[in-house]
């Protein structure tokens, strides 16, 4: 699955989405700075899909500047 991602608000570089579904984390990353977004918690495998799009919106969607 593929997702639409902002740039880093802070460097504007490209944005990934970094999951680990055994540690049970998943969240939106910068590869230039390391910048991050909320990290969400997933509670079982089957979250991950609901968590990945909540991860990818929170990201994009921020103040303008």
């Amino acid at each position: 699955m593929s997702y639409v991602l902002k740039p880093c608000p802070f460097c504007g570089g490209k944005a990934e989405l970094d999951k680990c579904i055994p540690c049970g984390y998943v969240h939106v990353k910068c590869t230039h700075c390391g910048a991050t977004g909320k990290n969400l918690t997933i509670t079982k495998e089957d979250d991950a899909f609901g968590s990945d799009v909540i991860a990818v919106i929170a990201w994009n969607t921020r103040t303008e500047e």
